[in-house]
């Protein structure tokens, strides 16, 4: 500028930036690189300030958690929406506060956060402080990884291993069950029998008709006991049939209501229209007698028990069916009470054998068992609800039969038939008891009995009479020779002779002697005097 303020020149100094330039650009890139990586990358990363403030907040955040950017960065409201339990989130808070003030690195904490959604996630989360250059922090970097499908595959694996081991205990006792069953159905068997030809014998004097009629319950009530041990353990013999559930409870609701007693309140709720199912009718009432009473003892004083019946398909069962159930509709029976109810330890161990909470001398712990049992041998699958004070309900579902029910069969006293009759026997049994009071019984119906205890005795009579012998009745598993080779043998030589089967042992074990066919009649042991001869009358007038 001259002294009249004109300018007069200009000075210009340049610094060449290109470089500079260079570099800026090239730490741009990189900065967008790094953002974009982190954007696209597979797993949960935010970072956050010293106060617990969302500074970054990456597309996998948004897609697991469903809150976006805009709604959680430069804020701390993320803690709440994703911990909304205030004590749980303390503790999370806590954990990351720690990293922040400690240096603290950490590997595989787990949380449980609850999404936009409502949904809860298990993510597994690695995390460092951020230092600057002195050292010291000034946020955290997280990476989350989603553990949810990991979570819910080990619960599965966890469950089926506990039905594993519930199997195996199952299948332990069931062994137990097969090996004690015969020797001591045939001790019950010789009792029932004697003690009835007793009674006759008593002709009504007392006491002796009130101690023999005291035998007979204590035998009834230890042959129970070997079908509870039979059924849970699944090897009960069963003969089902096609049945309408509405139908069979109705019938059975008079016996229910005294067995439940006054104190309790009865309610019956049938589904319209109910799908048939296939099951033994005995089964059945065992199943509807051991949980009425079971809700029985857990009612204190006055309340209600409820039965109810449903169609459930497929559809509605599949979102909640244990593993292992076979696809397709069910028929649900479900059986409610407002007793005390059970916690959580109560409920793991309420079908495993011997298992009971009620005081020394009231249970056996075989009744649940032997209702678990009963439903597994029929396909079926069973469910609990219960807490403590709250009440319990079990569900039990029975696959759907596409069979159409059929009508019981005319009991042979309503049908006015008689049970005795005139034809010869031939009755082979290794057991000397049972095959003389099984001689007994049938002689006193009116029968000709031939009585052997040894298989190839009983083919040398059959060869060397010349009258013909109507029936055959053996044991099953017997020494040298079983049943059905018995039968066989007898057959060739007296080809119109019927065959009547009977055994104290499971029917597994019957089964691999090969004689457990639907055009066999079998007896399981122990029957009573009025079972054996009815069956015998039955097998006789049955068309060849």
């Amino acid at each position: 500028m001259d002294e009249s303020g004109n300018l007069r020149e200009i000075l210009c100094i340049g610094n060449d930036i290109t470089e500079l330039r260079k570099t800026r650009d090239a730490q741009l890139q990189l900065l967008r690189f790094q953002n974009e990586m982190i954007d696209t990358a597979a797993i949960w990363i935010d970072t956050l300030d010293v106060l617990g403030n969302v500074t970054l907040w990456n597309r996998a955040a948004e897609a697991i958690s469903g809150y976006t950017k805009e709604e959680v960065l430069g804020h701390d409201r993320i803690w709440e929406w994703l911990y909304p339990d205030p004590a749980y989130r303390e503790k999370i808070f806590a954990k990351a506060m720690q990293i922040l003030q400690e240096h603290h690195r950490v590997e595989g904490f787990e949380t449980i956060i609850r999404c936009k959604n409502g949904e809860l996630r298990h993510i597994s989360w690695f995390s460092n402080p951020i230092l600057d250059d002195s050292g010291r922090s000034i946020g955290s970097i997280a990476l989350g990884a989603d553990i949810t499908a990991a979570k819910q595959a080990e619960e599965e694996r966890k469950t089926l291993q506990e039905q594993l081991v519930q199997a195996q205990k199952l299948e332990s006792i069931g062994r137990l069950a097969g090996g004690i069953a015969h020797d001591f159905n045939n001790k019950l068997q010789a009792m029932t029998g004697y003690a009835e030809m007793a009674l006759v014998a008593a002709d009504g004097q007392e006491p002796i008709r009130s101690y023999l009629v005291s035998i007979q319950k204590i035998v009834e009530s230890a042959g129970n006991l070997t079908q509870q041990l039979l059924a849970f353990a699944r090897k009960q013999i069963a003969t089902p049939k096609v049945l309408n559930l509405n139908e069979a409870i109705s019938g059975t609701l008079r016996m229910l209501q005294r067995l439940l007693g006054e104190n309790i309140s009865f309610q019956w709720k049938p589904g319209a229209d109910l799908w048939p199912i296939k099951i033994d009718p005995t089964q059945l009432d065992q199943i509807l007698a051991n949980l009425c009473v079971n809700a029985r003892d857990a009612i204190s004083g006055v309340g209600t028990i409820g039965i109810e019946t449903a169609n459930m398909p497929w559809s509605d069962i599949q979102p909640h069916a244990k593993p292992g159930v076979q696809p397709g509709d069910y028929v649900r029976l479900s059986i409610e009470d407002n007793g005390t109810g059970m916690d959580s330890e109560t409920l793991a161990r309420i079908f495993e054998p011997f298992f009971t909470t009620k005081a020394m001398g009231k249970g056996t712990g075989l009744g649940l068992a032997m209702v678990y049992g009963i439903v597994e041998q029929n396909a079926g699958w069973i469910t609990v609800e219960s807490a403590p004070e709250k009440g319990t309900t079990f569900h039990i579902y029975f696959p759907r039969s596409d069979e159409l029910p059929e009508s019981d069969r005319t009991s042979m006293q309503a049908a006015g038939i008689s049970s005795c009759g005139k034809e010869t026997i031939l009755f082979v049994e290794d057991d000397r008891l049972i095959l003389d009071i099984g001689k007994a019984i049938l002689e006193r119906y009116g029968y000709d009995v031939l009585a052997l205890c040894d298989a190839q005795q009983a083919i040398d009579l059959a060869q060397s009479i010349e009258t013909p012998i109507h029936l055959l009745i053996t044991d099953v598993v017997m020494p040298k020779m079983n049943g059905k080779q018995l039968s066989q043998h007898i057959q060739q030589i007296h080809p119109n002779i019927r065959s009547l089967f009977i055994s104290g042992y499971t029917a597994d074990i019957i089964a691999r002697q090969g004689i457990i066919d639907t055009d066999v009649h079998f007896l399981q042991k122990p029957f009573s005097v009025e079972t054996l001869a009815k069956k015998v009358r039955e097998v006789l007038d049955a068309p060849m």
